[in-house]
Formats: structure tokens, sequence, C-alpha cells
């Protein structure tokens, strides 16, 4: 597995028993900065401040890291998707501009799966009431993305967890630290379908999704309440 700290990316060898070694930040090729908090502060503010749960802005595939770059200016410089393969780091793709245009403000999380790249976007807004995000299917070979389902998901509702599960890539949304209204989850069959199915509204104080695991045949799901954690 991956991770990023202050001093540059570090993996482990074996898994997460083996030892963990750095890919030195001051030594040659190496991979930039990934995505942070910086990047989506427009909506992580407040008692949603570091929001935790699923957004991981990397993943492996074809023995390549493939991961979000940030560091950028918000609004202004087009988000980047990037790979590293042990030597090289290099640009695979940038973001397309939202449906409503602009610059989109951010990757919000990325899952591999089903032998694909799937990654979702903080592309607008300021408030649960305006917040707008899409989710995309990568292909690493031409660095081609592809919008799943719908143009944008439900105003509000931004595409916070991913998983794959049942040979379906599922969504839970995020409305962010707002009381107006709690999380949804979706899903869809790439390549099958053409929207995604609403499969579940949360209800009462269950509030939104922050993170999504399919382990033994069920999906689980963590949620955060509109004015507390986890």
């Amino acid at each position: 597995g991956f991770f990023y700290m202050a001093r540059g990316w570090w993996y482990s060898t074996n898994a997460f028993d083996g030892g963990v070694v750095s890919v030195d930040p001051s030594a040659g090729d190496k991979p930039a900065i990934p995505r942070d908090w910086l990047e989506v502060v427009a909506f992580a503010t407040g008692n949603a401040d570091y929001l935790g749960g699923y957004p991981g802005v990397a993943g492996v595939i074809n023995n390549k890291l493939i991961y979000a770059k940030g560091g950028y200016t918000v609004n202004t410089t087009v988000p980047t998707i990037r790979y590293f393969d042990g030597s090289g780091d290099r640009e695979l793709c940038t973001v397309p501009p939202p449906v409503a245009g602009g610059v989109t403000q951010a990757i919000l999380s990325i899952l591999v799966a089903n032998n694909t790249v799937y990654f979702s976007t903080f592309d607008s807004g300021t408030t649960s009431s305006n917040w707008v995000g899409r989710v995309f299917e990568l292909d690493i070979t031409t660095g081609a993305s592809t919008p799943l389902g719908d143009a944008v998901f439900v105003s509000g509702h931004l595409p916070y967890a991913l998983a794959w599960y049942q040979n379906k890539l599922w969504v839970g949304t995020n409305r962010g630290d707002s009381g107006a209204g709690a999380g949804k989850i979706y899903w869809i069959r790439p390549g099958v379908d053409t929207a995604w199915t609403n499969d579940h509204t949360m209800t009462g104080n269950q509030g939104s999704v922050t993170s999504l695991l399919a382990f033994q045949d069920n999906l689980y799901v963590g949620l955060m309440s509109a004015s507390t954690f986890a």
C-alpha cells in the first residue's frame, strides 16, 4: 500500500507485512504531492473539517501508482491524474470541464476495481444546496475519461465514497455538515446502464456517507450525522 507523509511518498514492500520504503522526494523522478484538503476546503469546512472516511486519491493498477495531483490553484488550474511506475512520474489525464463550464475544483476519490480506475469529482458549489460532482471511468492506456450515468449527481450530493460490489459501481454521497438532508447510495453497471439507480436514501440522524466497503458478500456503509462524526 502507498501513503503520503510530509517528507514524501512511502510504500510497504509486502502488503503491510514487510518493510516500509521511502520514495525519496529529493532524488530523481518521483510522485508529486497528492491532492489534499486544501483543494476541497470549500467542502470540508466548519463541523465537516477533515470529514474522514473513504476519500483516497490513489490506487495501484498494473504496477502503477495512479493518483490525483495536488498543490494547484483551486478553480483556476485544471486538476490532473498522474501515474508513477517506480522510475518515472507522468501526467495521465486532466479532468474534463464541468457540464456548466468553468474548472473542476478537485478530485474527491479514486477507486481501482474491475481492472479499471474510477474517480469522482467536486466540480463546484459553496453549500449543500449547490454542490456538484461527477463520476468517471478512466482508461489508463489512453488516458481517456468517460462520465458514468447522468451528467451530474443530484444537486447538493457530492459523490464521496466508491465501492465495487456485485458487479456494480456503488457511490455514497455526502452533504458536508449541512442538516438540509442525508446522503444517498447509488449504483450503476458500467458499460450497461446509462443512469444511476438510487438504491437507498439515509433517514433520520444517519446523515451523509463517509465510506463504503464490500466484505463477505455484504456492502457496509460508514456515516456521519449532520452535526457529529462517524
